[in-house]
C-alpha cells in the first residue's frame, strides 16, 4: 500500500513540475490568440444562458444544452472548465491571461494525473508512469493544456471506456458494457475526431476475440452477437444521430456548421487530402524538436514489435496499439488534415509502443531508465528554452527547406504554441468601453445579436480574442459593412511590418482606403506599447479629443473594471 501511494505521489509531483515549470515563464495570453479565447468563450456563453429549454431560433443563445451540442469541438471541455471559472468569479478575481492560464494548467494537470490513475489499471504501474511523463513533455500536448484545446479532455474518457470494455470482455458483466457505451457517447460529445477512438475500440474487441478463439469466424460472430446486436449500443448510436440532427438544425437556422458532427463532415473540416506532408507535421508541427528523436523511435518500435509478432499478439492492449498506430498512420497520410491536431492521434499508441519495446530490451534497468529520461529531458528542455525566449538562428526556425508547402512553421516551435507579445487588445477594449462609451452588446437573441449590423471593424487575424474584450461583433472586412461602422480599428503600418502575421495585408489596405475616402472619421485614440503606437482608433462623427492609452497602464484598469466572468459573458460572442 505504501509503495502504491509513493508511486502515485511521485507521478503527481513529476507532472506538476513539468507542466507548471513549462508555463510559468510565458503564460498563454487570452487576449492574443483566438483559439485560447474561444475556449473561454464557451464558458462565458454558459454563464450568460438563462437556462431556457427553448428549441426555437433563440435556442442558440438561451438553451445551455443547445450551446453544448453545437460546440464544434465537443461539449466536455466547457463542462469541465465552467466550475473552475465560476469559483474564481465568486471571489471577484478578474479573468485575465494569468488566471485563465492557471486554470487551464490546473485542469490539464488533473486530467493528466487522471490518465495515469486509469491507465495503470490497464497496464502495469511502471509503464503507466513512463507514459504519463513522456506525454507530459511532448510540445504539442503541453500546448493543448496551455490553450485548453479539446484533445486532452477526452483522453480520460477514452481510457475509462477502454478499461470497462476490457472488463466486459473478460467477465461478460453487462454493467461494464453499459458503462462503456455511456463513455463512448461522452466521447462523441468530446471531440470531432472521436471516430479515431472508435477505431481503437473495434480493433481491441477483434484482437481480444481472435486471441480467445484463434479463428476469424468465431471472432466476427461473437463480435456481432455480443457487441453489435446489444441493446446498449443504442447509447452511442442515439448520441451520434442526435448530434447529426443538431448539426443540421444549426446549419438550417443559424447559417453555420454547428455541432461536433457537422464540423467533422463540413466542407471546412480539416479532414482533407494532404499526402505525405503529414510526416513533417508529426516530426515538427506536433512533436517539435523532440520529434527528431521520438518519431523515429515510434517507427523503430513498431518494426521491432512486428518482428516479434507472435509475442506481441498475445498482449491485447499492445497488439491493438500496434495495429492502431499503423492504420491511423496510413489514414493520416491519405486524409489527414494539415495541422498538428491530427497527428495527436499517434502520440498515445506511439509512446505505448516505445515503452513496451524499451521495457522488453535485454539490458539492465538503469539503461532503460536512461533511455526514458533522455526522451523526457529532450522534450522538457525544448519547452523550457522556448518559454524563456530562446530561439536558435538556424534551420530549426526556417521553413524554406521543407519539401512540402503545407509543412509547419519550424521544427523549433509547434504551430499555435503561442506568441509572446501583447497586441494591445485588452487596452483596446478599455478604449471602446470606457473612452468611447460603447457598452457591450447583450447576448440575448437572434434578432438582437445575430443579425445586428456589425458596427466595429477590426481586421486582425485573432478574431475571437478581440471580440471577447471589445464586447461587440466585429468585422474583419469592409465588404461585410452595409452602413458606415461607428468605429474602425487599425494596426499601425510599423507594427504590421514587425508582426506581419497579425493581419492580412489586403484587409489592411482595404480599411486604410476606406478611411481615406470617408472624411467623417476622426482618429480619437491610439494604443501604445512601450512608447510605440500599435493601434489607431477611428470614430464616426466624434467630438472626442485624441488620447493615448498605454498597455502597461490600461491592461490593469481593464481587469479591474471589465474582467469579471459575468461582464465578459454579457458580450456578443458570435463575431469574427
Amino acid at each position: 500500500m505504501y509503495k502504491k501511494r509513493l508511486n502515485l505521489s511521485f507521478i503527481l509531483l513529476c507532472i506538476l513540475f513539468i507542466l507548471f515549470a513549462s508555463y510559468t515563464f510565458r503564460p498563454f495570453a487570452i487576449n492574443l490568440h483566438q483559439d485560447t479565447s474561444m475556449q473561454l468563450i464557451k464558458v462565458l456563453r454558459l454563464v450568460n444562458s438563462d437556462f431556457s429549454f427553448s428549441l426555437g431560433v433563440d435556442a442558440l443563445f438561451v438553451n445551455p444544452l443547445v450551446q453544448l451540442l453545437k460546440n464544434v469541438h465537443g461539449a466536455l471541455r466547457p463542462i469541465i472548465l465552467f466550475p473552475f471559472f465560476y469559483v474564481v468569479d465568486l471571489f471577484h478575481i478578474p479573468i485575465n491571461k494569468e488566471v485563465a492560464g492557471f486554470i487551464f494548467i490546473l485542469a490539464g494537470f488533473l486530467l493528466t494525473a487522471l490518465n495515469y490513475v486509469i491507465l495503470k489499471r490497464i497496464i502495469d504501474i511502471k509503464k503507466a508512469f513512463w507514459y504519463t511523463l513522456l506525454i507530459s513533455t511532448v510540445p504539442y500536448y503541453i500546448m493543448q493544456v496551455k490553450a485548453a484545446w479539446w484533445s486532452i479532455y477526452f483522453y480520460p474518457i477514452f481510457f475509462a471506456g477502454l478499461y470497462y470494455l476490457n472488463k466486459f470482455l473478460e467477465t461478460r458483466e453487462k454493467k461494464n458494457f453499459i458503462y462503456f457505451c455511456i463513455l463512448s457517447s461522452v466521447l462523441i460529445f468530446s471531440t470531432p475526431t472521436f471516430f479515431f477512438s472508435g477505431i481503437f475500440f473495434i480493433l481491441y474487441i477483434l484482437v481480444f476475440y481472435y486471441n480467445k478463439f484463434k479463428n476469424w469466424k468465431d471472432t466476427f460472430s461473437t463480435f456481432f452477437k455480443n457487441i453489435i446486436w446489444s441493446p446498449w449500443v443504442l447509447f452511442p448510436i442515439t448520441t451520434f444521430i442526435g448530434l447529426l440532427g443538431m448539426g443540421y438544425i444549426g446549419y438550417d437556422r443559424f447559417g453555420g456548421e454547428y455541432g461536433v458532427i457537422a464540423k467533422l463532415f463540413s466542407k471546412t473540416s480539416q479532414i482533407k487530402y494532404y499526402k505525405p506532408d503529414i510526416l513533417l507535421h508529426l516530426g515538427s508541427h506536433g512533436l517539435g524538436l523532440l520529434g527528431i528523436v521520438l518519431f523515429p523511435a515510434m517507427i523503430v518500435a513498431a518494426i521491432i514489435l512486428f518482428y516479434k509478432i507472435k509475442k506481441t499478439r498475445k498482449n491485447n492492449f499492445l497488439f491493438t496499439s500496434l495495429l492502431y498506430f499503423v492504420l491511423v498512420f496510413i489514414l493520416l497520410i491519405l486524409v489527414g488534415g494539415g495541422t498538428g491536431a491530427r497527428v495527436n492521434e499517434l502520440f498515445f499508441p506511439g509512446i505505448i509502443l516505445i515503452i513496451y519495446t524499451v521495457g522488453d530490451l535485454n539490458i539492465k534497468k538503469i539503461y532503460k531508465y536512461i533511455v526514458f529520461l533522455f526522451l523526457i529531458i529532450c522534450g522538457f528542455l525544448q519547452i523550457t528554452l522556448y518559454n524563456i525566449g530562446y530561439t536558435p538562428d538556424n534551420l530549426l526556425t526556417r521553413q524554406g527547406w521543407f519539401p512540402f508547402p503545407r509543412a509547419c512553421q519550424s521544427i523549433w516551435c509547434p504551430y499555435h504554441f503561442g506568441f509572446h507579445r501583447d497586441l494591445g487588445i485588452k487596452t483596446l477594449g478599455f478604449v471602446i468601453q470606457d473612452y468611447l462609451d460603447i457598452s457591450p452588446m447583450p447576448f440575448i437573441s437572434k434578432e438582437d445579436s445575430w443579425l445586428r449590423q456589425k458596427d466595429i471593424v477590426f481586421h486582425t487575424s485573432y478574431g475571437q480574442g478581440p471580440t471577447m474584450h471589445i464586447g461587440r461583433r466585429i468585422s474583419k472586412n469592409m465588404k461585410d459593412i452595409v452602413e458606415p461602422p461607428s468605429v474602425i480599428i487599425l494596426f499601425t503600418d510599423s507594427y504590421i511590418q514587425k508582426y506581419p502575421d497579425i493581419v492580412k495585408y489586403e484587409n489592411h489596405e482595404e480599411v486604410k482606403k476606406y478611411l481615406e475616402e470617408n472624411e467623417n472619421y476622426k482618429r480619437v485614440a491610439s494604443v501604445v506599447d512601450k512608447e510605440e503606437e500599435i493601434i489607431f482608433v477611428y470614430a464616426l462623427n466624434s467630438d472626442l479629443e485624441y488620447k493615448e492609452f498605454s498597455v502597461e497602464e490600461y491592461d490593469v484598469l481593464f481587469d479591474k473594471k471589465y474582467a469579471s466572468l459575468r461582464e465578459l459573458g454579457q458580450i456578443d460572442l458570435g463575431g469574427g
